[in-house]
């Protein structure tokens, strides 16, 4: 199951998501697997598939999440303050 978590995130990272409503249960899967690494990710993109959808307290859930988790994650923080920006 971790290969197949791995190579659904390398997708999600490294191609448009072009449904959310599919990339969503992926993605908490990847969160609920007690192996995955690294953790964060799939944290930073279930806010992007949230963003995408325009669910931004989720987003903005999931980014400060991935923050937590890797505090010196760029994309997340980059993210999370555009999210900010936008809503204020």
């Amino acid at each position: 199951m971790r290969v197949i978590l791995q190579i659904i995130q390398h997708f999600l990272i490294h191609d448009l998501i072009v449904n959310f409503d599919q990339a969503i249960p992926w993605l908490q899967q990847a969160i609920d697997a007690k192996r995955y690494e690294p953790r964060h990710f799939p944290h930073y993109n279930l806010g992007r598939a949230y963003l995408g959808k325009e669910m931004y307290s989720q987003a903005m859930r999931c980014f400060q999440e991935a923050l937590t988790i890797e505090p010196r994650y760029s994309l997340a923080r980059q993210a999370l303050e555009s999210l900010r920006r936008m809503l204020n």
